[in-house]
């Protein structure tokens, strides 16, 4: 995945990050108000959004913006996730299917 990062603007991304601006392209979340969103109490929805419809510079910033525990925990607690959505989460952050809630619509 690291590769994939080399086209991508990280230096951009981290300064958006560090001035604590809304990190995520705005257009993922066309239906709330960014403003309003709060990283911390909305992160699970955050994570499941980010993962299912993001874009790579947002995968980076979610990466970036939560811990692995955090996100692995959002992700198990997930119902909106499809099976293509589960399988990246199942390879990349070595969850297993039996532990993502979403999983068994799928099974």
């Amino acid at each position: 995945m690291n590769l994939f990062y080399n086209y991508i603007d990280i230096q951009d991304l981290e300064s958006r990050i560090a001035k604590n601006l809304f990190p995520f392209e705005k257009k993922l979340f066309w239906d709330t108000n960014v403003e309003k969103i709060d990283l911390e109490f909305h992160k699970n929805s955050i994570i499941e959004r980010v993962i299912c419809r993001g874009f790579l510079e947002d995968f980076y910033v979610l990466n970036k913006v939560y811990s692995k525990p955090v996100i692995i925990n959002a992700l198990k607690m997930a119902k909106g996730l499809d099976p293509k959505t589960v399988n990246f989460c199942i390879n990349y952050y070595g969850i297993s299917k039996d532990e993502i809630h979403a999983s068994s619509y799928y099974a």
